[in-house]
Formats: structure tokens, C-alpha cells, sequence
């Protein structure tokens, strides 16, 4: 943020900026002047580029005044809110040497302390709730300390940023992944519940000294907390008495509905906990609560306590053990212990080895797959059957393979039905047919996107593993309208490559099949349309030659599909079908200028308004030294149709692209003839800045030029080094597609 330095000595509107005083992720705060009251205010500070992009001084002033106008003990005061020179600022209380709640919590609690500050955030919490604001990002160093008392400060700013900062590289958006809910890491919307989980975060941190779910990376601590049961509180500190273990259990509960319905009912309990009659609090909460979705935690033994510690009478802090410690029961036990070591030993030998390939397929059961495909008898449902079964008989032993289905049943409940039915473990192709053979569709709601994520979650994601996801299905999303926009976040956040195939099984209608090819997009994965029993054959035998060639989705674009005409049209008869080994095929290379002309009349042929969204190399094709390509993706945007359409370039043959209706405008090159589409010289950029010493460790450049993220009139180059395997992203270069210059370099190791 070396602009924001530059204020120091200047004046944003009536405030004098005077040092800096702290610095986070999404604006820099200083201490300022105002000569007309006399007194110092803490300006918090947000990028220039902010204030350029869309519609965002429009929001920014929203969300300022709802801060603005919350006016409660423990919030942080809010005096005004402006922007000024291309900045936009918010003038806050100024607190003389304040610390945070994270350096208080570096020493141990007292008891009624901590009940005091977790009541006082609480009501804070309430307070602004009760206003209809959630703050999004609560954590320790959110809550500042004047003195003894606790000042709740940020409210709303990560609602004001996280439609403007497009999520890059590892990273997990607004938010902080160790304080962050379930729902908010899988970016579904959020309500009050999101800020109380986080506070139940903080209530962990206080009681055990530690967060749960810690990892390596950002990305990687929210999926362990979509994936993993929270480890029990007094697990790692036996002196948490059993009721504020339930508090605990309750406000960290991976449904939101299972939670405390406000921050106020959280505190009373924890107050209640610590009390005279702690037994009579909460004494319905267990396990349970805490399971990850999906999967229900195993019931305690009857006789065993919630640590799996043996049942007994605790008495002067000793466990009163049953007679005969030392003589046959105790022999018993050996013998037992013994007898289960063995026979884990003997299970452990005889698991398969888990392969890092894993094909998982998701089915719908709504009643649509009843529906016979146009023109046959035969249902949608008995063909993927039949299809599938066959498919899997093929498919090689050694790989993981899983089945999960959705759409069994109704209402809202309906809307969250889906069942891991056969867990991804190699051999399990027979397992999978077996139980292909006992189902059938009978639900009325469709919840696609909800299976997706859970689809996900069932996935070893990690950079070194090959995961597929395929995907059949009758209709669209009939209970979540938002789920492009849910897959395309929670896909920018993994930051993994997972293969993923929509096959749409005889839709008819226009609009049900561009938001399946719109959920395709946002899962960077492939639509496939089968509008017969024959097409649903020879797509799944598409989609496994293609698997097993470890082949992007995108290049099952090249192969023919069944048209619905009898005469073929021409462009139908001027691709070529694909070979069995489509990776032979002889590459011809693009420059971005090449692909971009050639591009343009395609697109203009389809609209006459049709504008550059952006253009990037593909999975398929890296940039080479000359700065060409194998593979160019070129989207357009229409605004007079509402539609994007990508027009993909392989081995030098343009294939025709598919329009998809999307909700808004999309991001958009600031193109003119200023823009270098001179791809070999920002390959040499891009090497001289770091990049030549990470391809010598064998990493390939990809190179996309797009909208630069805090400045819409900015238009970049993107080159990102990734692992030629896994795709995953190790170094980035930004740089001014105008100017030439680098913006940033920046190693995601």
C-alpha cells in the first residue's frame, strides 16, 4: 500500500493525516487531525482502486452510515465517512496507545473476566444485529482495548470490499479463515449466526489458548473445518467444565440453525455455565452438533465419558476405578487390547492403497430422472443406469471411486438432501453398481448446488491428487437461485483443480441449460448435453477416455456430439473428430494477437456490441518463449444480449463457443490499441521479474490478460506459474498491459 503512505502530511478532506498506526489486509489506518473539532480521529484508509470500481462509492456511503448510525458502549464510534482524492476513509474514535483483544488473551483468563468480555461483545453484537448489520470478520485484533473495556471496530468493512476484490492464488476473500463459519468459507450467504460462530471461535481461544482447525494455509484451515468434527474443548483442556463445553459445542455448531439465535443467548448460557446449576444448561447439546455435513458423529460408548475416558465417580480428583483392578478383569482387558491390536493390524494390511486419482460421481434422484428421453421409452434414469453400470465395469481397480446423490426429497428439507452414498476408495466399482441397482428418483427439489459443494468436501484436495467430478442431472438448481455465483467462489477458493463434467440428461428448455453450462463455467469444468440414451453412451465413454488420458474438460470440447438434425451442418462437419490420443494431435501455436483477431470476427458474428471480457491460455496449452499458445480462451461479453460467450482455440482451430446468460456485466478489458498484445515480450517481463529462476524449477507460465482488480481503467497481464500437474499456482506477475511494468510479483509458497 505504498500509495496510502503517501498521505502522511497531506489532508483527506478536513483531516490532516498525521502517522501511520496499523495495517491490515483491506485498508491502513492513521492517525489525523481535525482542525474543526479540535481533536484526533483514527482514519482507516482503503485503496484508491476501490473507489473506481463500479458502483462502489454508491455502497461504500451505504454501509458507512449503517456503521455510522450504531451507537452502543462497546462499538468502536464511527464519526464520519467520505472519500476524497480517490480515496475512500472512515474518521473513527482515536484511541491513545490502545491495544487489542489478541494481546489481552496472550496471558491466561480469569474465569470472570473472560465471562465479562465474551457478555460485552455480545451485546455489542446484539446491538448491531438488531440494526441489520453483520460484521463478517470477527476476531481478537477486531476488538480494541481503551483500557479494561472492550471496543467492537470494522463493522461492515469486509461487506464493503468482497464484491470488489476478486479472490487470486490462495486465497480465501473477506474474512478470516481461523474465525470464519462453515457457511462463510463455502460462500453462501450469511446472517447473524456467521458473527456468533466467530465469537464461539474466540470463546475456544480463551478456554484451550489455541484455534480449531489450524493448518498451513488459509485454504487449507476452511476446509478442514468443513471436513473435520471440532476437536472437543476438553480434549485439550480437562479443567472446561462439561457446561461450557456444551456453550462451546452449541455456538461452533456447523449448522448455523443449530446455533445460538443471538450473541446475548450465547453470553447468558456461558454465564449460566460458570453458575450455581450448570447441569440445567444446555443439557440437550452433544456431539452431534459439531459433525460436518454429511457425517454424523460415532455416539459415545454408554461406557465411556465424552473423551472416551472410562464412565466413573470423580472424587478428590481421582477416578474411583471398578473392583479387581489388578486380577481377571484386568487380564481381560490385556487380552482384548491384544486381540483388537492384531485385528487392526490385520485390517490395515488388507485396505487397498488409497490411489491420488479419484472419478466421484453425483447423481440426481429428483423425479425429473423419471421423465423418458424425447422419442424413447426408455426413462432418463434407467439409461444412466444402464450407461453407468457399464462404464464402471471398465474402470480401473486402482482408482478412487465414490457415489453421492441428491434430490430425494421435498420442501426445504428437500433442498439440503444429498447422501454420500459409497465413499471414494479404490475397488468400489462393483459396490457403486450395487447400489445403482437398489435406487430410484422420487424427490420433488433438486439441491444440484448444495451436492456440488458436499461433492467437494468428499475430495482429497491437495495440489499432488487428480479429482473428477462427474455429474448427471435432469434440471437445474431448483432451491438455491445464487449457485453459479456459490461454486464459482468456492472454486476460486480451493485454488485446486478438480475436473468437473455436467452432463444434462434431455433438457429442453433454453434457459435450464445455460445455468447448467453457467454452473459448468464457474466449476471450470465442462456442460454436456444428452438428449438420448445413445448420446448418454457415448458421452460417458467420452468423458472416461478423456479421464483416463488425464485430459482438461475443455478438450472434450473437440469431440462430436449428436445433433438433433439429420443434415450436419457445416461447422458440425468441419471439425474433425479427436483421435483416441487427442494429446498426438499436431499443435499449431497462437499469439495472443493471432488468437485475439481471429477471436473478434467470431465474436461479432454472434453480436454486433460484443466487447473483450478477457483472454488467457488454457489448462491445454502453456506460453512458450515466442510467446504463443496451443490453447487461447477469448471471452466476450454482449450487452444488448446479457450473454458471455468463450471462444476456445485448439492446436489453431477455433471451435464455436456457447453463449451464457450471466445476472450482470462482467469484468471488462479496458481495451484499446494502447493494450500490448505482444505476448513473447511479457513472457520476457515476466521471466526478467522473477519468473526464469521458477520455470527452471520446472513450473510453465500461463498468461491471461484481464481487468486489474483495484483499478477497472487498468488493463493486465497476468502470467501465473503453476505445476504443470496439478495446476496448482506457485508465482504470479502483474503487469500494466499498457505501460509494460511489472505491478507486483508474488511468491504464493
Amino acid at each position: 500500500m505504498d500509495a496510502l503512505h503517501a498521505l502522511i502530511g497531506r489532508s483527506l478532506d478536513q483531516y490532516m493525516v498525521i502517522e501511520q498506526i496499523g495495517e491490515g489486509g483491506m485498508a491502513t489506518v492513521f492517525k489525523a487531525f481535525q482542525p474543526s473539532l479540535n481533536r484526533y480521529v483514527a482514519l482507516k484508509v482503503l485503496p484508491p482502486g476501490f473507489a473506481k470500481k463500479g458502483d462502489f462509492a454508491e455502497r461504500f456511503n451505504r454501509e458507512a452510515q449503517a456503521i455510522g448510525n450504531l451507537h452502543h458502549p462497546h462499538i468502536l464510534a464511527v464519526y464520519d465517512s467520505g472519500q476524497d482524492k480517490g480515496y475512500s476513509y472512515i474518521a473513527m474514535r482515536y484511541i491513545e496507545q490502545a491495544r487489542t483483544l489478541a494481546e489481552v488473551m496472550k496471558q491466561p483468563l480469569e474465569t470472570k473476566r473472560m465471562v465479562e468480555l465474551i457478555g460485552q461483545i455480545a451485546s455489542a453484537l446484539d446491538h448491531a444485529h438488531q440494526a441489520g448489520v453483520i460484521h463478517r470478520d470477527i476476531k481478537p485484533s477486531n476488538v480494541l482495548m481503551d483500557g479494561d473495556w472492550p471496543l467492537l471496530s470494522d463493522f461492515g468493512l469486509a461487506k464493503m470490499v468482497e464484491d470488489v476484490v476478486e479472490l487470486t492464488g490462495a486465497g480465501v476473500g473477506m474474512g478470516t479463515p481461523a474465525y470464519m463459519s462453515p457457511e462463510q468459507g463455502m460462500g453462501k450467504k450469511v446472517d447473524q449466526r456467521t458473527d456468533i460462530y466467530a465469537l464461539g471461535i474466540i470463546l475456544f481461544e480463551m478456554l484451550t489458548g489455541q484455534v480449531p482447525h489450524k493448518a498451513e494455509t488459509p485454504i487449507a484451515t476452511v476446509m478442514k473445518r468443513l471436513n473435520e468434527p471440532l476437536p472437543l474443548p476438553r480434549s485439550l483442556n480437562p479443567n472446561i467444565p462439561e457446561a461450557v463445553e456444551r456453550v462451546l459445542l452449541k455456538a461452533l455448531a456447523v449448522k448455523p440453525e443449530l446455533r445460538f439465535a443471538s450473541a446475548g443467548e450465547m453470553a447468558a448460557a456461558l454465564k449460566g455455565a460458570f453458575g450455581e446449576k450448570p447441569d440445567e444448561v444446555l443439557a440437550g447439546v452433544d456431539q452431534t452438533y459439531i459433525a460436518p455435513q454429511g457425517k454424523t458423529a460415532a455416539p459415545a460408548n454408554p461406557a465411556t465419558g465424552a473423551g472416551g475416558e472410562r464412565a466413573g465417580k470423580l472424587e478428590g480428583g481421582k477416578l474411583s476405578l471398578p473392583v479387581n483392578i489388578f486380577g481377571f478383569s484386568a487380564i481381560g482387558v490385556l487380552v482384548g487390547l491384544v486381540l483388537c491390536g492384531v485385528g487392526l493390524l490385520i485390517a490395515l494390511q488388507l485396505l487397498p492403497d488409497r490411489s491420488p486419482v479419484t472419478w466421484q460421481y453425483v447423481l440426481d434422484l429428483s423425479t425429473k430422472m423419471n421423465e423418458p428421453f424425447p422419442g424413447e421409452s426408455i426413462s432418463k434414469w434407467e439409461a444412466a443406469q444402464t450407461e453407468l453400470s457399464d462404464d464402471l465395469a471398465l474402470a480401473p481397480e486402482e482408482i478412487n471411486l465414490g457415489l453421492r446423490v441428491f434430490g430425494q426429497g421435498q420442501g426445504e428439507a428437500g433442498c439440503q438432501e444429498t447422501s454420500l452414498l459409497v465413499e471414494p476408495n479404490p475397488k468400489q466399482a462393483q459396490q457403486i453398481r450395487n447400489k445403482l441397482v437398489g435406487l430410484s428418483p422420487a424427490g420433488l427439489e433438486s439441491p444440484l448446488t448444495e451436492a456440488m459443494v458436499q461433492a467437494f468436501n468428499d475430495l482429497e484436495l491437495a495440489p499432488d491428487k487428480r479429482n473428477a467430478l462427474i455429474i448427471l442431472t435432469a434440471g437445474e438448481d431448483s432451491c438455491d437461485p445464487e449457485g453459479v455465483a456459490q461454486i464459482s467462489t468456492l472454486v476460486q477458493r480451493l485454488n485446486v483443480r478438480v475436473d468437473t463434467y455436467i452432463v444434462g440428461l434431455g433438457i429442453e428448455e433454453p434457459a435450464t441449460e445455460q445455468n447448467l453450462q453457467a454452473l459448468a463455467s464457474a466449476s471450470d469444468g465442462v456442460f454436456l448435453p444428452a438428449n438420448s440414451s445413445s448420446q448418454l453412451e457415448d458421452v460417458l465413454e467420452l468423458i472416461q477416455e478423456n479421464l483416463e488420458a488425464e485430459n482438461d474438460p475443455q478438450a472434450i470440447a473437440l469431440a462430436p456430439t449428436e445433433t438433433p438434425t439429420t443434415t450436419p451442418t457445416p461447422a458440425a462437419t468441419a471439425t474433425p473428430a479427436p483421435s483416441a490420443t487427442p494429446t498426438e494431435a499436431v499443435a499449431a501455436a497462437l499469439t495472443a494477437q493471432e488468437a485475439y483477431d481471429q477471436a473478434l470476427i467470431a465474436a461479432l458474428a454472434w453480436q454486433a456490441d460484443a466487447v473483450l471480457s478477457e483472454m488467457q491460455t488454457s489448462a491445454l496449452g502453456f506460453l512458450d518463449a515466442e510467446g504463443g499458445s496451443v490453447s487461447w480462451t477469448v471471452t466476450f461479453w454482449s450487452p444488448s444480449a446479457g450473454e458471455i460467450n468463450s471462444f476456445l482455440f485448439n492446436n489453431g482451430t477455433l471451435l464455436p463457443g456457447q453463449p451464457v446468460a450471466v445476472p450482470q456485466q462482467p469484468n471488462l478489458v479496458s481495451f484499446d490499441e494502447a493494450v500490448n498484445l505482444d505476448a513473447r515480450s511479457i513472457y520476457e517481463t515476466a521471466a526478467a521479474a522473477g519468473g526464469s529462476q521458477v520455470m527452471a524449477e520446472g513450473y510453465q507460465p500461463a498468461a491471461a490478460l484481464t481487468q486489474y482488480p483495484l483499478d477497472a481503467s487498468v488493463a493486465t497481464w497476468y502470467v501465473n506459474y503453476m505445476d504443470p500437474q496439478s495446476f496448482s499456482v506457485v508465482y504470479t506477475v502483474i503487469i500494466n498491459a499498457r505501460s509494460g511494468e511489472v505491478i507486483q510479483a508474488i511468491d504464493l509458497r
